[in-house]
């Protein structure tokens, strides 16, 4: 679900930008069909100068300006809060918001209760799945949460948190 997301917005993102590059809408008789289709294959191109020939009749040429919104940053933005809602899903440390200010750690902290949530919750089920199969099959298996990430998660924000003035932990 959230790859397909994020691949829909990629894709959104690619079709505003390019419409930011051509918002025309191009109007022609039948039979100069081809030949504004070659010309517009060079605007497309980003070719400097398109030359017409002798018999290209303009008067048969009509372009309306569609006038695309930019709406790129806002996709972006949608994109970053999904991936951060991916993350939090699956039980991956993210700062799942943007503050212009600097956050204290304890802030940063705070954003983290969705993730742990979501992943001892699916720790929980996978430890009484190896109770289920322990009783039924006389083996001894067992589930662990790996902790490495949280290791690596906790070594960059020890970097990245200064000492303030008033005492207090920040991250930027």
């Amino acid at each position: 679900m959230f790859a397909w997301r994020l691949t829909n917005i990629d894709r959104t993102i690619d079709v505003n930008v390019n419409a930011q590059k051509t918002p025309v809408l191009i109007k022609t008789t039948e039979n100069q069909r081809l030949t504004v289709q070659n010309v517009y294959m060079k605007y497309e191109g980003n070719q400097p100068v398109i030359i017409g020939d002798k018999n290209l009749d303009e008067n048969g040429i009509m372009v309306l300006k569609t006038d695309a919104p930019y709406v790129s940053d806002k996709l972006t933005d949608l994109k970053v809060q999904i991936w951060n809602e991916a993350l939090t899903y699956l039980g991956i440390p993210n700062v799942a918001f943007n503050k212009k200010e600097r956050m204290i750690k304890d802030e940063v902290q705070r954003t983290q209760g969705g993730v742990v949530a979501s992943r001892f919750s699916r720790l929980k089920a996978r430890e009484e799945a190896c109770e289920q199969i322990n009783t039924m099959f006389g083996l001894d298996v067992s589930v662990r949460y790996n902790d490495e990430l949280d290791r690596s998660f906790e070594d960059v924000s020890r970097e990245t948190f200064e000492e303030s003035e008033e005492g207090g932990d920040f991250y930027e």
